[in-house]
């Protein structure tokens, strides 16, 4: 039994680079594996694990695009995109959370558009857009705001203070 805490303390990291390895055709074009890996991706997103949260995002979003799942869409772009911020990567993070904040609130899909906003503004920033930048995290805030999503306020509160 000494044994058995270290074991589950390696399985996100076995199965990661398992899970990454198997063919998505294998994995059938679902929104609970697109979720599982948005999940699995803002985790280490969130612990700071950008090289293990990259390449999950990108597999969830491969995986909702392949099955042309609209409602996460920008989730799951706009937290690839985020750790792409992280990472430095600009050019490849612009693409997505433009993408993802382009996604229309009034369809349905207002739940953290704050956010990838907001992520947007950062992004902005690091490329050196700052007006740009400001512009969004203003948006950004007001939107959260407007749509009282307590959760969003404080992390676009955040963002703005960058300014």
């Amino acid at each position: 039994m000494a044994d058995g805490p270290t074991r589950r303390a390696s399985c996100p990291s076995r199965w990661l680079s398992l899970v990454c390895k198997i063919p998505i055709s294998l994995l059938g074009l679902s929104e609970t594996n697109t979720i599982g890996y948005y999940a699995l991706g803002t985790l280490f997103l969130h612990q700071g694990d950008l090289p293990k949260a990259i390449p999950v995002l990108k597999r969830g979003l491969a995986l909702c695009q392949g099955a042309d799942i609209v409602t996460w869409f920008p989730t799951v772009a706009a937290a690839l995109g985020y750790a792409y911020t992280l990472s430095g990567c600009i050019p490849e993070a612009l693409p997505l959370l433009q993408q993802a904040v382009a996604q229309n609130p009034s369809k349905g899909i207002s739940a953290g558009h704050a956010r990838r906003v907001a992520y947007l503004s950062e992004a902005y920033l690091l490329a050196g857009r700052s007006d740009e930048a400001v512009d969004l995290a203003t948006s950004a805030l007001t939107f959260a705001r407007w749509c009282s999503k307590c959760g969003d306020a404080p992390h676009v509160h955040l963002h703005k203070a960058l300014f």
